[in-house]
């Protein structure tokens, strides 16, 4: 898996559905030399969410890529 920034138009594609199936979930491990991502198999369910139009000016888009397919984002800013 590769974390990157994406551009604001490029994660807007993802919003554009609004559900999908979660067969696998990644897990974060922060440390003093940064993080790491770890991934398990879970049973499959669906995960619905509304998505949120109103991005803050400050917020950066990142998005996870597996086999250079963007398969996920999360946005980060300031008081995150």
């Amino acid at each position: 898996m590769k974390i990157s920034v994406i551009p604001e138009q490029v994660a807007e594609t993802l919003d554009a559905e609004n559900h999908f199936i979660v067969r696998e979930v990644f897990d974060v491990h922060l440390s003093d030399q940064g993080f790491e991502l770890s991934t398990r198999s879970v049973s499959p369910y669906r995960k619905d969410y509304i998505s949120d139009d109103d991005s803050d000016e400050d917020s950066a888009c990142y998005g996870a890529f597996i086999d250079q397919e963007l398969v996920g984002k999360i946005e980060l800013n300031s008081t995150w």
